[in-house]
């Protein structure tokens, strides 16, 4: 990828981000967002149409509402299963909707260089597959009279993984920090998945997983069994006041033989008073 960007087959890509907690507010800013840019790129002469991309069905649906106010840019909602499919399709060709709400859709298969505005409303778990997504986006010979991709999203968002988070921190030209991102942590990212997929119940955690931040500090234990026999599930003995605890969460991955085991507690500030 490297090699294609400093060939101009790759050009630097604008990146407009929010920071919403609120999730619902955070969508109906990445839509002004995105199409405060369309218009500034149509009143500079670029040809450009807007994609909103979602997961699923209902999703789209619900975003859709955010952009079809916006009736001189024709957006058009579309998927797998919508009446009308392929016309909606021609129509998107043809130049006819310069905002299009998309589910998974004009992936494989499908190449619109004027697609030069990205809004993510799910934004990918993947790197590698946000990758891809992103080059489609400049992957064309015509892009001098196109000029630069822009892409929205909202850093707030918890399924960020932390590569996108360094990823999307830039604020512009992105195509150095793509390269070393694609060629140093695909791999790193597909092992961590596949770590993470061998635990069966993180998802039940009410302290999201992905959230945690590890302290580069580690505490080892010897153990001390004849026959080193050890029983990773016995680790309530192991934590002094265990059944105390304010919350307590714990998973285990068979596979790698690996538990995680999440806790929290309450505890009083005390107050000093200074003379």
């Amino acid at each position: 990828m490297k090699k294609a960007q400093e060939q101009g087959y790759f050009k630097p890509i604008n990146f407009l981000p929010i920071r919403e907690y609120d999730l619902n507010k955070g969508h109906k800013l990445i839509a002004q967002k995105a199409v405060e840019k369309l218009r500034e790129d149509l009143a500079n002469g670029y040809n450009h149409i807007l994609m909103a991309r979602c997961v699923k069905k209902t999703k789209a649906a619900e975003i859709f509402k955010y952009y079809e106010e916006f009736e001189d840019l024709k957006p058009v909602l579309i998927h797998s299963e919508v009446s009308g499919k392929n016309e909606i399709l021609q129509n998107i060709i043809n130049g006819k909707h310069k905002i299009i709400v998309a589910v998974n859709m004009l992936g494989e298969g499908f190449d619109l260089p004027q697609l030069k505005i990205a809004a993510f409303h799910d934004i990918r778990k993947s790197l590698p597959i946000t990758l891809q997504f992103a080059g489609r986006f400049t992957r064309t010979s015509i892009d001098n009279e196109l000029g630069n991709a822009t892409f929205i999203a909202n850093l707030a968002d918890s399924e960020a993984e932390n590569e996108l988070s360094e990823l999307y921190a830039q604020d512009s030209d992105w195509n150095l920090l793509l390269s070393r991102l694609s060629s140093d942590q695909i791999d790193e990212q597909i092992d961590f998945d596949e770590f993470i997929n061998g635990f069966q119940h993180l998802d039940n955690s009410k302290i999201p997983f992905q959230n945690i931040k590890f302290a580069l500090s580690t505490v080892v234990y010897k153990n001390l069994n004849p026959d080193n026999s050890f029983n990773l599930l016995d680790f309530k003995k192991g934590i002094k006041g265990y059944d105390e605890l304010e919350y307590k969460f714990d998973d285990f991955n068979p596979v790698e033989n690996t538990i995680v085991i999440i806790t929290a507690s309450k505890s009083e500030v005390e107050w000093v008073n200074y003379k």
